[in-house]
């Protein structure tokens, strides 16, 4: 069994190919003040940049996030379209009434609904188990009252076309994760052999001829810049009706394609919203009020402000 590599650099993963970005366009600019130094000649420069491109492709690997762009709105395409199969089916338990072996309310659909709204992929496939269960034992009281086979056959399609999506999203986040578990080594070799060597060099040769470009070397500097930009980073937008009235407190989930943290927030009484330091990358984005929910796909892009807004 191989042993995963330590990790050797301060910043996050996810920084690393901006730092080292910032340190390659430095060296670049500055070419002349490194030429004395013979170990940062074209072919350090050139060597640099394949290593980079590597390097971002290793931690944003473009193949992946194209992928998990359309595996992800189809199953949370799916997730949304049974809201409408739950609704049909509610009248149908409520008419069966007294004829179910249990009570309409033991049924299952709230908690599917629940996890509907939350667009909890994990915790639907339980949640439509039980409602599926449920209708098996009760089919004939069902049937009673109008209720198919096509429309179970419906259901039942639609809940293993969601969870082989949500599988296949796993799988795709765990290869992701383990590609770059298995080539941290690579990702230290980087850092060392081309990222550290420029920041250290750089600060040596302008702490004295030119210290206002030291920063633009300090690997903590390019954190900070790094983590400030951020911080300007956002999705704004408006939320209106069709007649251009505005539409208070919907509910706006921004989720990672890739997996990691989302962020909650609602619409003001003016319509408006707006999600504050935002991380870089693809996103799924939930707009949800009532019976109203619509998926938008959004590209946010460090230091830059992305404007999406949405008519109900």
């Amino acid at each position: 069994m191989s042993l995963i590599a330590k990790r050797v650099f301060r910043c996050r993963i996810e920084e690393l190919p901006a730092i080292g970005t910032f340190e390659f366009e430095a060296l670049v600019r500055d070419a002349l003040d490194f030429k004395p130094y013979t170990d940062f000649n074209a072919a350090f420069a050139t060597a640099y940049q394949t290593n980079l491109n590597l390097i971002r492709e290793l931690v944003n690997p473009v193949k992946f996030t194209l992928e998990m762009k359309v595996v992800t709105l189809r199953m949370y395409t799916g997730i949304n379209g049974l809201r409408g199969q739950m609704n049909v089916l509610q009248n149908y338990v409520n008419n069966a009434g007294k004829a179910l072996s249990i009570l309409p309310d033991d049924f299952g659909i709230s908690q599917a609904r629940r996890k509907i709204a939350n667009k909890d992929a994990e915790g639907l496939d339980g949640a439509l188990k039980l409602v599926e269960s449920n209708i098996a034992d009760n089919l004939d009281a069902l049937k009673e009252k109008g209720y198919t086979d096509a429309l179970f056959t419906k259901l039942q399609n639609a809940h293993a076309a969601i969870f082989a999506d949500n599988n296949l999203q796993n799988k795709k986040t765990d290869d992701r994760d383990k590609l770059v578990a298995d080539n941290m080594q690579v990702m230290n070799d980087f850092y060392t052999n081309y990222v550290s060597k420029v920041a250290n060099q750089g600060k040596l040769i302008f702490k004295a001829s030119d210290a206002s470009k030291v920063d633009d070397y300090s690997i903590s500097a390019l954190m900070r810049r790094i983590r400030q930009e951020q911080l300007k980073t956002s999705v704004s937008g408006s939320i209106m009706y069709a007649d251009g009235s505005p539409v208070n407190k919907v509910k706006i989930v921004l989720r990672p394609i890739g997996g990691g943290r989302s962020k909650t927030l609602y619409s003001k009484a003016d319509g408006s919203y707006d999600a504050k330091g935002m991380r870089p990358g693809s996103y799924n984005m939930f707009v949800s009020k009532y019976a109203f929910s619509k998926i938008i796909q959004v590209d946010v892009v460090t230091g830059k402000g992305v404007q999406v807004d949405v008519t109900f």
